[in-house]
């Protein structure tokens, strides 16, 4: 055999992906003619999903539009809104003046504060969503973009929720999302990438293996002629047709070889062939020299796009040494990119930087890590950058405990709670101090019941046991609002409301009050606690305060009286709505808020619809996904009290689909029962039947949840349906429902 091509070649070779081309160009012409398009490479490792990818953007190229790329990485998945930073970055930094001012102009401000690690107002998700569309949209003003991400299956969940959030308003916009993803992957977030996969306007494409013929192609480049047949015939079966195990294969036995023919063993290939990768990456390195061994585990640390200077420094060596060791490993085909100070230094594929990572020994990973850590800190990068490298270090030094909490700010800031928690999380596995532990666990409780409720009363749990301070203890108790509840723990829950709120001292009236509306949630929520709806009558005689609490307790106590059809409601509910921050409070998820604006509904049509209005729009602001949900809601079911099924049926449906992007928690069984009314109400009675049934209804009395809106709604449509036994069956059980929450008020549930 003769001598064989430099492997580097094969960058540019694309064997039995014409259909997959097409789809590429097809994609191109869309954009190009506004006409927005979205397709993801879904396949094995080695595949060539990333090739494909390659290809969308030297045709991207050749059009003249511009490519924003990112790809993700093990390393950075809880970094928020990691892979939206890699898209829009570099092309801002590029920008000139007027450029950046033009795309971060209007609602596109608040993407720009973001992507530029300003400190700032917390914002919502939702609002940095919004953001984030219109400087995608500014962009696209300028000309046809193509957004490329690759290794979707590693996406942080904003920056998949961003991408999802895009997918829905790509109908007219000059832009081509070309992604890439594994079919599954344990660390995936799997729920935010199918729907990513499942969108009617995404093309998902699927590379088959290659042929015996193609394997041939690829053999012949790499080994510098046609193989015989028994050669190509065990390459095939070795490496199951995955184009990059092929050339692993191919590459393994170019360079055992002498100038005698290859005997072929089939178990020999078999081998090569499932080991292929950190096979060649085992013998490259012993082939390097020491110091390029020590680069290769540099950029394996720092994750997929390396600074080279970083490297340097965590390898503590000259930017000369540092700079021969990038070139002998791109010469070496372990790295691409390598090479100069501008350059990125990211390894050829992610299974090449997973095999490097992971025959490092244990403890110079630790080292890099943390030299990485307290590079990026002195550099003055970002604390979520920083922390990604900390999540890495076990036992962790004290000191590195604050960076955690600043990283868990910072993340909570631009809308991650997930990521949040993550840093918080593991700060707490740090020798740090009680106060700065009691601290840390008071940031973990508030952001764990965003994310995870369990977790969030663990934490809970764990500073109790540190405290017996009763102020402070009903601070803690507090962060935790109506959490066990929604675990199935309400008894446990308000008998220590109760004890709590017994030994406040006299001077904490506000906290108490605070509690207070915590503990007249319960029976509007859960059956068996209307003992609890007694102590209204003594907190209506509590003097006027002008607290964002009272107005709170205020609130909850004009649900009870509307649930009651006490008319007191409708004035105390305008009252307590008409505090300054009530509507913040509302926006930012204060659940007492929520009887109030439907007791003002349910008193006063038209100034409920408002209130509805005002609160809709401000959730829209701030983007306050949970609020926004709970306000369509409610206002869709005044809709519908108005006779306007149009509007209703929109308020209803976008809450459904919010909940395909983020849990829309108890407005969605609301939501769905309401949307079955109207349907109902528009005489399409099948649909409104299979909408009621998505609903799980109580088989039972006893089980906890504010069901009877939605038992009274199929009645309705069992009637319809001429089952009127089934129909009075239900209506009754509506009945019984309302009454066990202290409920009798017919503008509410007219059942009867």
């Amino acid at each position: 055999m003769g001598a064989g091509k430099d492997y580097r070649v094969l960058r540019d070779l694309l064997v039995e992906r014409e259909d997959e081309t097409a789809t590429m160009s097809a994609g191109i012409t869309s954009a190009r003619e506004r006409a927005g398009a979205c397709v993801v490479v879904v396949g094995a490792a080695g595949i060539g999903k990333t090739r494909l990818l390659d290809e969308a953007r030297w045709m991207a190229a050749d059009a003249d539009m511009r490519v924003l790329s990112a790809r993700g990485a093990h390393l950075e998945r809880g970094y928020a809104f990691g892979l939206v930073r890699q898209l829009f970055e570099g092309a801002l930094r590029r920008a000139d003046a007027a450029e950046r001012e033009r795309w971060l102009s209007g609602a596109a401000a608040v993407a720009g504060r973001l992507l530029a690690g300003a400190d700032g107002e917390q914002q919502s998700e939702m609002s940095l969503l919004h953001s984030l569309f219109w400087l995608t949209a500014n962009v696209c003003q300028e000309g046809p973009v193509l957004l490329v991400v690759d290794d979707l299956h590693w996406a942080d969940e904003p920056s998949l929720r961003f991408l999802a959030y895009l997918q829905q308003r790509l109908y007219d916009m000059p832009l081509f999302i070309a992604a890439a993803t594994r079919p599954s992957d344990p660390s995936a977030a799997m729920d935010l990438l199918d729907f990513v996969l499942t969108h009617p306007e995404c093309r998902i494409l699927q590379p088959k293996p290659l042929s015996p013929q193609a394997v041939g192609v690829v053999l012949t480049e790499i080994l510098g002629e046609s193989p015989k047949p028994t050669l190509l015939s065990a390459c095939h079966a070795a490496a199951a047709g995955n184009p990059l195990l092929v050339k692993e294969v191919a590459r393994a036995l170019a360079s055992e070889r002498d100038d005698s023919a290859i005997e072929v063993d089939d178990v020999r290939l078999r081998d090569i062939g499932t080991k292929a990768v950190s096979r060649r990456v085992s013998i490259e390195l012993r082939r390097l020299s020491p110091t390029a061994r020590r680069v290769a585990e540099a950029v394996a640390v720092l994750g997929g796009h390396a600074d080279p200077r970083h490297v340097a420094a965590v390898t503590a060596l000259d930017w000369a040494q540092a700079d021969r060791a990038l070139n002998e490993l791109g010469s070496a085909h372990i790295l691409r990119g390598a090479g100069g100070e501008e350059a990125v230094a990211e390894f050829v594929h992610p299974l090449v930087r997973s095999a490097v990572y992971e025959q490092m020994d244990p403890s110079e990973r630790i080292r890099c890590h943390l030299a990485a850590a307290t590079l990026l800190t002195r550099e003055g990068h970002r604390a979520e950058e920083t922390a990604s490298h900390l999540l890495c270090v076990p036992n962790l030094p004290g000191e590195h405990a604050r960076m955690l909490r600043r990283a868990g700010t910072e993340a909570l800031a631009n809308g991650a709670p997930e990521a949040a928690h993550a840093y918080l999380v593991h700060a707490l596995t740090a020798e740090i101090t009680l106060a700065e532990r009691l601290e840390t666990l008071k940031d973990a409780i508030g952001v764990g019941a965003l994310v995870d409720v369990e977790a969030g009363l663990d934490h809970l749990a764990v500073a109790l046991r540190l405290i017996d301070d009763p102020v402070q203890v009903a601070e803690f108790v507090a962060l935790v609002g109506l959490a066990k509840l929604l675990v199935g723990r309400a008894e446990e829950m308000t008998e220590e409301l109760i004890a709590i709120i017994a030994d406040l001292p006299e001077d904490c009236d506000d906290l108490r009050r605070g509690l207070e509306a915590i503990l007249l949630d319960v029976p509007l929520v859960v059956v068996g606690f209307d003992s609890i709806s007694q102590r209204v009558e003594m907190l209506r005689q509590l003097p006027a305060s002008r607290t964002i609490n009272a107005a709170l307790l205020e609130c909850m106590i004009a649900g009870h009286e509307c649930y009651a059809g006490d008319a007191r409601g409708l004035d105390r509910a305008r009252k307590a709505l008409a505090h300054p921050q009530m509507l913040e409070a509302a926006t930012r998820g204060a659940s007492a808020s929520v009887p109030g604006y439907i007791a003002l509904m349910l008193g006063d049509l038209r100034e409920g619809m408002n209130a509805y209005g005002e609160l809709v729009t401000e959730a829209r602001r701030q983007g306050s996904m949970v609020a926004l949900g709970l306000a369509l809601t409610y206002r869709g079911m005044g809709w519908l009290r108005m006779g306007e099924l149009a509007e209703a049926e929109s308020d209803l449906r976008e809450v459904i689909e919010l909940h395909r992007i983020t849990s829309m928690g108890v407005a969605l069984p609301l939501a769905r029962g309401l949307l079955a009314e109207v349907l109902l109400e528009k005489g399409q009675i099948d649909e409104a039947s299979e909408v009621i049934t998505q609903v799980s209804l109580p088989t039972s009395l006893l089980q906890d949840g504010m069901f009877f809106p939605c038992l009274h709604i199929q009645a309705r449509i069992l009637a319809a349906q001429g089952r009127y036994e089934a129909a009075l069956e239900a209506a009754v059980e509506t009945g019984k429902r309302f009454a066990v929450h202290n409920g009798g008020n017919p503008a509410l549930v007219a059942w009867r």
